[in-house]
């Protein structure tokens, strides 16, 4: 049976002369207040709970040891749960446990996992959490925003010290600078047990497959050390972020444009200044998250340019400016809403005020490839998506946002789903009902009544394909 103990206090003499964060560091050692260690049971969150226990005795009473169960994993999440559980006993903490809905062996995106988890967190009455994040997860991050189009407050998280909301506890990350490979050798020096996710090892996640793919790659082709390099971008980035930050303060107050944007102090400005100003203002409104890439830089050109502007951001909720350019929310309850949700083959979602869509997996032979190829089937009901050209992850069903592109089946480039709708002739109305379904990265795959994304293309070597049937109300 392990004395953990005993065990933290010979880890913390292992890595005596090892420096955490000193931006995390400064807030654990000046603001004396409840705080907490979310602890997986893997290596680096049990490294980084073993450390802080033995190097700040005097603050042990105040801290908690946070473990969530996503509920996907069945017994082995049980298990990993009971070995925090004892993990904590033994460090003489209290130990507080979350569950998910998620019910075992669903197929749950990466975003929708950390929202749980970040909710829990939110729920533990901490001031503070503290996270086992290392350089690898700085590195794999930074790939992981490469391919989404990420500016530098993307490429500097993840942060030492951060506030996912403005109600949430503040996060810590002391570890950040190091690297896996140094928490694993120093566990395993002393022989100190740890769990290990299996899901971490598949390819189900994005984040997995830049771990065991993409990264590996990178460092073999690198003549230098990538991981170094990683995390002094990141700095670097965090440093040109903030500036920003300070310098659109210094122009142009966050206290002083509460409840609308006008573009007085932006004017001559750099566009990126005018960027964090809207990007501020719509995360302060809620509104952020309504809107996708491309609908924000539509938004952000109209302001600039001052032109004439009534922009859809969710149900009933759209921004209008008036001659002087500056934007305010307007509402409009006519506007019908529902949550985003997973789709995945074999299911149905019965969409409010939209109706009936369905997934399917379907066999396809020559004769089905052949009246797929010949548009026998309408596009406002039915549609044949090459599986293969998508992922395991759940398939996302939304509401149409302004600012959608996709590029559909024949087409030379991306269009707007403003301009498609209008070339089919299909109502604004409904246009603001049909659900719109997307990869599990955000792409639009097909919205009824419109083409099916090129990227899905139907090709004579598909033999499996993924058949959505649409019926509207």
């Amino acid at each position: 049976m392990t004395d953990w103990f005993q065990q933290a206090l010979r880890l913390a003499d292992l890595w005596k002369e090892e420096p955490l964060h000193p931006a995390a560091i400064h807030v654990i050692e000046q603001f004396k207040v409840s705080w907490g260690v979310a602890c997986s049971g893997g290596a680096d969150s049990l490294a980084l709970l073993l450390l802080l226990w033995a190097r700040y005795p005097q603050r042990r009473g105040r801290l908690r040891v946070l473990h969530f169960n996503h509920g996907l994993r069945g017994a082995n999440a049980d298990a990993d749960a009971e070995f925090v559980r004892v993990v904590a006993n033994g460090l003489g903490l209290e130990f507080r446990l979350g569950r998910a809905d998620f019910s075992p062996g669903t197929k749950v995106g990466e975003g929708e996992l950390r929202a749980a988890r970040l909710k829990f967190f939110s729920e533990a009455d901490c001031a503070v959490v503290c996270l086992g994040h290392h350089a690898n997860d700085v590195a794999e991050t930074q790939l992981m925003r490469l391919t989404r189009g990420s500016g530098a407050e993307g490429f500097a998280a993840p942060r030492p010290v951060s506030q996912p909301a403005r109600n949430s506890p503040v996060h810590l990350r002391p570890m950040l600078e190091w690297s896996r490979e140094a928490i694993v050798d120093g566990l395993r020096q002393l022989e100190i047990p740890w769990r290990e996710d299996a899901s971490n090892q598949t390819g189900d996640y994005f984040r997995n497959r830049i771990r065991h793919q993409v990264w590996p790659a990178l460092q073999e082709a690198s003549h230098g050390d990538a991981l170094q390099g990683a995390i002094r971008a990141r700095q670097l980035l965090e440093e040109d972020a903030d500036a920003l930050d300070s310098w659109l303060e210094a122009v142009y107050p966050a206290k002083e444009h509460k409840e609308h944007l006008a573009p007085n102090g932006l004017r001559g400005k750099p566009r990126a200044l005018w960027r964090r100003a809207l990007v501020r203002w719509l995360a302060r409104m809620g509104l952020l998250e309504n809107l996708s890439a491309g609908a924000v830089d539509d938004l952000l050109l109209s302001w600039i340019e001052e032109s004439p502007l009534r922009f859809s951001v969710g149900k009933g909720k759209f921004l209008v400016a008036d001659d002087h350019g500056v934007i305010r929310l307007r509402l409009d309850e006519r506007a019908p809403s529902w949550r985003a949700h997973s789709l995945t083959p074999g299911s149905g979602l019965a969409l409010p005020d939209a109706g009936l869509l369905m997934c399917h997996r379907a066999s396809l032979d020559d004769s089905l490839n052949a009246q797929i190829r010949s548009g026998q089937f309408s596009e406002y009901e039915r549609v044949y998506l090459n599986l293969a050209s998508l992922d395991d992850e759940p398939l996302t069903v939304r509401l149409w946002q302004p600012g959608d592109r996709y590029r559909p089946l024949g087409s030379p480039g991306m269009r707007k789903l403003q301009d498609c709708f209008t070339d089919r002739k299909i109502p604004e109305r409904e246009r603001k009902r049909l659900p719109v379904v997307c990869d599990s990265h955000g792409a639009i795959l097909w919205v009824p009544g419109l083409p099916p994304s090129e990227s899905a293309r139907i090709v004579s070597a598909c033999k499996t394909a993924l058949m959505l049937t649409y019926r509207g109300i």
